[in-house]
C-alpha cells in the first residue's frame, strides 16, 4: 500500500486563503504546495475499460494487503498501486477490508462495544423478493438472494417473520466491510503493456 500514490504524477497547488465570511470568491494563497494529482484517475479508469483486458475474481483474506497481493500474483510488491486503481479503490486505508482484529477494533471505538453493536438496531427491512435458484442453460444452478427494502419499525412489525428482518449495527458494518473482499485482479500477461502506456500518459 506504500507504493500506491508513487506512480501518480505531481502539481503545484496553491490552496484558498479562508474568508472570513461566506460572501465573495475565494482567493488563492501565494505558498504553493507540490501535491499528488488524484485527477489522472479518470485517465486510468478510460485505460482499464479497456473490454480486452482479462481479470480474475478474487476474495482477499483476513490480513492480506494490497502489496501481499501484489508479490503473489506480479512477484513485485510495488505494483500494489496497480492493483488498487484497477479495483477503482480511492482511499487504500479506508477502502479496503479491515482485519477481523482490526474491524473489532473499528466497532468497539464507533459503539462503545461489540455487544452495544450487536444489540443497536440500524434499520429495520421487508423482504420483497424471497430466494430463488434457476439453471442458466449450461448445467448450472444460480443461487439469486433474496431482497429486502428499508422500511419503518411500524411497517415491519405488521408483517409475518418469515417477511421481515432486523438489522443490527454489528451486521450492518461487517456486511459493509466483508463487501470490500470481492476484487478483480488483472492478467499479469497485461501489466507490462499497461505500465507502459501508464507511463506515456504521465511522464
Amino acid at each position: 500500500m506504500s507504493f500506491y500514490f508513487n506512480n501518480f504524477p505531481r502539481v503545484e497547488y496553491n490552496p484558498p486563503i479562508p474568508r472570513s465570511s461566506g460572501i465573495g470568491s475565494a482567493q488563492k494563497s501565494s505558498k504553493t504546495l507540490i501535491v499528488t494529482d488524484i485527477s489522472t484517475r479518470f485517465i486510468i479508469k478510460q485505460i482499464l475499460g479497456d473490454p480486452n483486458l482479462i481479470y480474475y475474481d478474487y476474495a482477499i483474506k483476513d490480513e492480506e494487503r494490497p502489496d501481499i497481493i501484489a508479490e503473489k500474483y506480479y512477484n513485485d510488491s510495488r505494483l500494489d498501486w496497480l492493483l488498487l486503481t484497477f479495483n477503482q479503490v480511492v482511499d487504500p486505508y479506508f477502502e479496503w477490508p479491515l482485519s477481523q482484529r482490526n474491524f473489532e477494533r473499528f466497532v468497539r471505538q464507533k459503539y462503545g462495544s461489540i455487544e452495544v453493536a450487536q444489540s443497536t438496531i440500524e434499520r429495520y427491512e421487508r423482504r420483497i423478493y424471497p430466494e430463488s435458484e434457476h439453471n442458466d442453460g449450461l448445467g448450472n444452478i444460480i443461487k439469486v438472494p433474496a431482497r429486502f427494502v428499508t422500511v419503518d419499525k411500524s411497517t415491519h412489525d405488521s408483517l409475518l417473520p418469515a417477511e421481515r428482518r432486523i438489522i443490527y449495527a454489528y451486521d450492518h458494518e461487517e456486511n459493509k466491510n466483508e463487501a470490500k473482499r470481492e476484487i478483480k485482479i488483472l492478467d499479469k500477461d497485461f501489466v507490462p503493456e499497461l505500465i507502459t502506456t501508464f507511463k506515456e500518459y504521465f511522464d
